[in-house]
C-alpha cells in the first residue's frame, strides 16, 4: 500500500514537471513574439506590391532584417536564422474584405499599413519548430530538477531588450549568480530562500 501511494506521489511529481515544462515553453514562445523582447527590428521597407484584387492578394517584395532573441528563438540560430537581412518575397493577404460599395480586398492605404503583417510573418514562419526547441529545452531543465535556472534565463531575455545580444549575456551572468546566491549562500530559513521555494519547488 505504501509502495502504491510513493508511485502515485511520484507520478504526479513527474506530470506537474511534464506540464510546468510544456507551461514555460508556451509562455518563452509568446514572448518570442513581442518586439524588443524576442528580436529586434533592424529594417522594414517595402520595395514593391503588386494587387491581385480578383483573387483579393497581393505578391510583396520587402527588406527586412531582424536579430533574434537566442534565448527565445533557438531553433532560429540552430538553423542559422538568428540574424537575416535580405530581400524577401512575401504574400499578403488581408484579413477582411471591405463591405463598401467599393467592394474587394482591403490593403491598406500605404506601405506602413501593412508592415506589422510583414514583420509577424517574418517573425513566426518557424514557430512550431521553435516551441518544440524550446519544449525540449525546458522539460530537461525539469528532468534536471534545475528549475531555478528560470530565473536566469529570464534574466537574459530581459537583458536583450536592453542592449540585444552583449546585455543578454550579461543578463544570464547576473541571473546565474542571483539564483546560485539564493541556493547556496543563504540560510534555508531565509524568508528569501523559504519564498523562492515555495515558488519553484
Amino acid at each position: 500500500m505504501a509502495s502504491e501511494v510513493a508511485r502515485d506521489r511520484r507520478s504526479v511529481r513527474i506530470l506537474r514537471r511534464c506540464a510546468i515544462g510544456v507551461l514555460m515553453a508556451f509562455l518563452l514562445a509568446l514572448l518570442g513574439t513581442v518586439g524588443g523582447l524576442g528580436y529586434n527590428l533592424n529594417h522594414l521597407q517595402e520595395l514593391s506590391f503588386v494587387r491581385h484584387e480578383d483573387l483579393e492578394y497581393a505578391d510583396a517584395t520587402i527588406s527586412f532584417s531582424a536579430t533574434f532573441n537566442p534565448l527565445l528563438f533557438p531553433f532560429y540560430w540552430l538553423t542559422r536564422n538568428g540574424y537575416i537581412n535580405g530581400t524577401f518575397a512575401v504574400v499578403y493577404v488581408p484579413e477582411s474584405s471591405s463591405v463598401s460599395e467599393f467592394g474587394g480586398a482591403r490593403f491598406g492605404l500605404g506601405p506602413q499599413d501593412r508592415y506589422d503583417y510583414y514583420t509577424i510573418l517574418m517573425t513566426t514562419w518557424g514557430f512550431l519548430p521553435n516551441l518544440l526547441t524550446l519544449l525540449f529545452v525546458t522539460i530537461l531543465l525539469e528532468a534536471a530538477k534545475a528549475r531555478a535556472l528560470y530565473l536566469a534565463l529570464f534574466s537574459g531575455v530581459l537583458g536583450f531588450h536592453f542592449g540585444m545580444l552583449p546585455a543578454m549575456f550579461a543578463g544570464l551572468v547576473f541571473g546565474s549568480v542571483l539564483t546560485w546566491f539564493v541556493m547556496f549562500r543563504l540560510s534555508k530559513e531565509n524568508l528569501l530562500v523559504r519564498l523562492w521555494n515555495s515558488l519553484w519547488e
